[in-house]
């Protein structure tokens, strides 16, 4: 579980760096985009993940 947590961590991290570097703050929107995306990608992780353990 620490290890996923540090995963999330390092991606939210990852995405605002890499989000100012490349777009500063013109495109927002499709910063936003890029954050909404991430959450449902890293939703869909979190849910794999629990489940897979019971097979």
């Amino acid at each position: 579980m620490d290890r996923l947590c540090w995963l999330v961590v390092t991606c939210f991290s990852f995405e605002i760096a890499w989000s100012i570097v490349l777009y500063g703050q013109s495109c927002i929107v499709l910063v936003r985009v890029l954050d909404a995306w991430l959450k449902y990608y890293l939703t869909n992780i979190l849910q794999n993940t629990t489940a897979s353990p019971r097979e």
